[in-house]
């Protein structure tokens, strides 16, 4: 039994054989030998595993094309630029904040050469990495001191861990959130070796909630920004100030996490009501930190701003140079921080939220005129904010509608090149031009012509 089991397992061709298959040949002239061979490799290896179980043995050229398919699939997975018709303008999944052609041509005469990322071209000596950007991150903000991180999780677990390590860190049960795709503020403390220290109920936090449970060995008092949900109904929460005095009473310092880090409300009135990163500061809070490439409009970045006392021990702290930025992203987070202090419209973010409706309109009577009243309608929609803020609030765009029923229309669209996201409502396909940049107008109504006819 055993002798005819390997027999038939020698049926199954070898890895060599399969390699020099025309087909995998064009795979190798594209991905490479030594990933094509890895690739392969693991599938025979699967199919043995299955072929001792069921004793089928696939042919050489089903072999071929489940290989082919796997690489199909990576091909897709390589990051590449989409166009964005969704209407939903920091979305997590397509890269939050688009970023404005100025501050990416700094970024790529950054990154094709040498730069000065730590050296002082004055002095011919050493220099601190990010320096300038925090100085300019605590002036946009009107703090005294700033720090640059790779990520606001990142910032907030820098924090807890630099002044809150073996010790416990206060915070509302009704903040302790989950924000995106795993990003838990209970885990986050955990993580840095603190004790989370819950006070209040998910609806209801009071003053002296916190006041009540601070003893000596908290390290920390924690504000969250409720940036993707809201509560409604019986609630109670206490403002960022009035922790900020309970901390200095206590001699304790005190997070504010903003989350999205909004400094420009972008004429947008649904922003009303977003704490900014200003206020934030002005609360007395210790510390605020925020993302970078959220509504602040740049790169991925945890930006960390507040007292100078606590900024200085931070950079200081051993953690600090495992999350510090890269020349590519600190280049760019500099580039947006001045374009805020001098030329916010280099901000692509101020493009999208400040465009006019009827230039959004005018773009997709455009298409529609190319295409065909029968087969696209075009009228106003709304667009979200996204990335984690703002929940439920939206802001008035303008769009298109497929009236024409193409089976799979939505599929080939996203299998487009370049990608086209776009949403489904009943059944039909709309674009909202508001996450559309005017660039990109040819390759949509190129796309649609294409799946239209």
């Amino acid at each position: 039994m055993v002798g005819k089991s390997n027999e038939k397992l020698r049926q199954i061709p070898s890895v060599s054989a399969i390699l020099e298959n025309p087909e995998t040949k064009e795979l190798i002239d594209h991905w490479s030998f030594k990933y094509v061979s890895y690739i392969v490799k693991r599938e025979i290896s699967r199919i043995r595993g299955e072929a001792a179980k069921t004793r089928n043995i696939p042919s050489t050229a089903e072999i071929v094309a489940g290989i082919k398919s796997i690489f199909a699939r990576k091909q897709a997975d390589i990051i590449k630029p989409v166009i964005n018709a969704t209407g939903v303008v920091l979305h997590t999944n397509l890269g939050r904040a688009p970023i404005g052609n100025s501050i990416m041509r700094g970024v790529y005469d950054i990154s094709r050469g040498y730069c000065n990322l730590e050296f002082d071209t004055i002095n011919g000596k050493r220099s601190k990495r990010g320096e300038l950007a925090g100085e300019l991150a605590a002036v946009l903000a009107g703090a005294e001191s700033g720090l640059i991180v790779n990520n606001c999780a990142a910032a907030v677990l820098m924090i807890v861990t630099c002044f809150a390590h073996n010790k416990e860190v206060v915070v509302s049960r009704g903040e302790l959130v989950q924000i995106g795709g795993g990003f838990r503020i209970p885990e986050i403390i955990t993580a840095s070796g603190a004790k989370l220290k819950e006070v209040g109920t998910t609806n209801r936090t009071t003053l002296n909630d916190y006041a009540k449970n601070i003893n000596k060995n908290t390290g920390l008092i924690l504000k969250v920004h409720l940036s993707n949900f809201r509560m409604e109904g019986f609630t109670e929460e206490t403002t960022p100030s009035e922790l900020a005095s309970l901390a200095h009473k206590n001699r304790l310092p005190m997070l504010f996490d903003l989350g999205s880090g909004m400094y420009d409300d972008y004429g947008i009135s649904a922003f009303e009501n977003e704490p900014d990163i200003e206020s934030a500061v002005r609360s007395g809070a210790s510390l605020v930190s925020f993302s970078g490439d959220k509504l602040f409009g740049g790169p991925q970045a945890g930006i960390i701003v507040g007292k100078a006392k606590y900024i200085s021990l931070m950079q200081k702290y051993p953690l600090y140079r495992a999350i510090r930025p890269d020349k590519m992203n600190l280049c760019a987070i500099e580039q947006t921080l001045l374009a805020h202090l001098k030329n916010p419209e280099k901000i692509r973010l101020h493009e999208i939220f400040k465009a006019d409706i009827e230039t959004l309109r005018a773009r997709a009577i455009a298409i529609c005129a190319e295409l065909g009243d029968h087969l696209v309608s075009h009228g106003p929609m709304k667009s979200v904010a996204g990335g984690g803020s703002t929940p439920a609030i939206d802001f008035d765009g303008y769009g298109l509608t497929v009236k024409a029923n193409i089976p799979d229309l939505e599929k080939k669209l996203r299998l487009n090149d370049p990608p086209i996201i776009v949403r489904t409502l009943k059944g039909k396909v709309i674009l909202n031009m508001t996450t559309i940049l005017p660039e990109q107008d040819i390759a949509v109504l190129k796309a649609l012509k294409a799946c239209l006819s």
